[in-house]
């Protein structure tokens, strides 16, 4: 079954940590960490470091955005 998209693709606008706003503390958003093999993670800012979704202290992050909102799923469909 081949994969189709519905809707609109959403734009993730990344925001610098050295040169921007940072986000509401306790929001999840996606993290840009320096010093990770991976390349995006789930954390949040809790007013003054990074955490990850996991709960540990994050790296160096670089940049954050806004977790997409994602696809609208049609219930009963």
């Amino acid at each position: 079954m081949a994969a189709r998209t519905i809707g609109a693709p959403e734009v993730i606008t990344w925001v610098s940590c050295a040169h921007d706003y940072m986000p509401d503390g306790g929001i999840a958003v996606l993290i840009r960490m320096l010093d990770s093999n991976e390349r995006v993670w789930i954390g949040y800012w809790d007013g003054d470091h990074w955490i990850t979704a996991e709960g540990f202290k994050a790296g160096r992050v670089s940049h954050w955005a806004e977790i997409p909102t994602g696809p609208e799923v049609k219930h009963g469909a």
